[in-house]
């Protein structure tokens, strides 16, 4: 990527550095090239990265993007100010209020009913000729993984066969966000469920590369995936007699399997405190406070349980 403006260098360490943790590169490369030209063009030779620079491309770019995409835009500028004052140089740093990382979409945790409700129906709409799988079912597995699990959509959907042990009763997870990877562990009966559905996969699909591909062998997309669900979720809602339809998404399963995992250990009496670091472990979370997420989504029943020590889990949490 070529950079031309005063500020270049910082730009590629900052980059490469990012590169080396794992994180994804072709989006923020793409972010501050634009970043790299308005420095040319409108601060030619500007080696400082000051407040009138940042506030000024954030404007420019304002009227032509999302309020998703100015939120990362924001975060960028906030990593690069980070890097260069990490490494002694000058910097502004974009204050956290402004644009500040927010949830468009409120979780549903979804109840025991809603659950085998909703199963139900994925059973039925799998074993349908019309639904595009390279073994008639497989739908049914799929969701099923992704909720014992614990699974991000993408993590479930372009799983690999290969990755599967199912004598160590084990599923290795390639590049999840952030590039990272991680082992989940299966339950006996997720286990005995692939088994079954490995053997049907190895004759429809000999030697294929996903364990849960398409026709044409691919890995299912993830609009064919939420459009699956969604059907799914409105033909099986318990509440649709009374039109009160909540609204859900694939990733509320990983969210349920949170809740319950929480739930489990507050009924067995765990400090739910030091047990947080196994959960944020399993499911791939970056940061305790993404773990320390799914507690507030629970009941109001297990917030009050004596297990949540809310002093220190506030704390945690930094304030925006």
């Amino acid at each position: 990527m070529e950079l031309r403006s005063g500020l270049a260098k910082w730009i590629a360490d900052m980059l490469d550095f990012r590169d080396s943790m794992g994180f994804l590169r072709r989006k923020r490369e793409n972010v501050m090239r634009r970043f790299d030209s308005y420095c040319c063009e409108s601060h030619p030779g500007a080696s400082v990265l000051t407040e009138e620079i940042v506030r000024g491309w954030l404007a420019s770019e304002a009227s032509r993007v999302a309020v998703a995409s100015m939120r990362m835009r924001a975060n960028e500028m906030r990593a690069l100010a980070n890097y260069i004052r990490a490494f002694g140089g000058e910097a502004y740093v974009l204050p956290y209020k402004l644009y500040p990382a927010t949830s468009e979409f409120t979780p549903h945790v979804m109840t025991d009913a809603e659950l085998a409700s909703l199963f139900r129906q994925i059973d039925r709409e799998a074993a349908s000729e019309s639904c595009d799988q390279a073994v008639r079912g497989a739908y049914s597995v799929l969701f099923r993984l992704i909720y014992t699990c614990g699974l991000r959509p993408q993590e479930g959907r372009t799983a690999k066969t290969a990755d599967l042990d199912l004598s160590r009763r084990e599923l290795f997870l390639r590049k999840t966000k952030c590039n990272a990877e991680r082992i989940v562990g299966l339950s006996v009966e997720m286990t005995e469920l692939l088994a079954k559905y490995t053997r049907r996969l190895a004759s429809a699909s000999p030697g294929g590369e996903f364990l849960f591909p398409r026709r044409d062998g691919r890995a299912p997309t993830a609009n064919a995936v939420g459009m699956f669900f969604h059907v799914c979720w409105r033909k099986a809602d318990v509440n649709a007699t009374r039109g009160d339809v909540p609204r859900a998404r694939v990733y509320d399963l990983r969210h349920r399997f949170a809740s319950a995992v929480l739930q489990k250990w507050a009924d067995e009496g765990r400090n739910m405190y030091s047990e947080l670091p196994v959960l944020r472990a399993y499911m791939g979370h970056a940061q305790i406070s993404s773990t320390l997420y799914y507690v507030h989504l629970l009941p109001e029943n297990l917030r009050r349980s004596p297990g949540v020590d809310w002093e220190k889990m506030n704390a945690i949490v930094p304030e925006a």
